[in-house]
This record gives C-alpha cells, structure tokens and sequence, in this order.
C-alpha cells in the first residue's frame, strides 16, 4: 500500500478517481488516500489520473 498525503480534499479526489474507475481508500487519515499497487498499466492509470486532479501533470 502507498499512503499519498497532502490532499486538499480527498473525498473529492476519491469521487473523482472512481468516476475513472480507479478505486482507492479512503482510511480517514485527514489529507490522505491509501492506495494499493497494482499491475504496472493499474499504477500508470492512477498515478496520470491524480496528477491531473491535483493539478501536477
């Protein structure tokens, strides 16, 4: 598991993310999201998908 911290607002990157069908965690750490390492195409997809809702990409 990676725990990704420093997000505004994790709910909405959740909500975001399965509307991609991405499914992550929510642990209730605040500012965070739990994510589980996949295959290597499953990793590609989450990490291009959060870098463009956190604005990074």
């Amino acid at each position: 598991f990676i725990l990704v911290g420093g997000i505004e607002n994790p709910d909405a990157v959740w909500n975001a993310l399965l509307e991609r069908g991405i499914l992550v965690r929510n642990v209730g750490i605040p500012n965070t999201l739990r994510i589980t390492a996949g295959t290597e195409s499953e990793t590609t997809a989450v990490i291009e998908a959060m870098a463009e809702l956190l604005g990074t990409k």
